[in-house]
């Protein structure tokens, strides 16, 4: 690159770094989320707790239940 019709050019830098105009508007905007996407959100976390929730309640009820069925079986074999 060239400059036409000059000998000398001067320069003077003012100011460099990240607080710059060109690097604060180069950065990306933070995402907003809508009041239904919150909503959405939030019920999908209530979802998964419960699902959570009834698979451990489920398997303690199935291992008490196993249990329950053993010693009940034991009891009723004839001799």
């Amino acid at each position: 690159m060239s400059l036409k019709n000059t000998e000398h050019i001067f320069g003077i830098v003012v100011f460099t770094g990240h607080e710059t105009k060109m690097m604060l508007n180069n950065i990306n905007p933070k995402y907003k989320f809508s009041s239904l996407e919150k909503m959405l959100n939030m019920s999908v976390y209530v979802i998964i707790v419960l699902q959570i929730l009834l698979s451990v309640l489920a398997a303690m009820y199935g291992v008490f239940y196993e249990y329950n069925l053993d010693h009940v079986h034991k009891h009723c074999t004839p001799d």
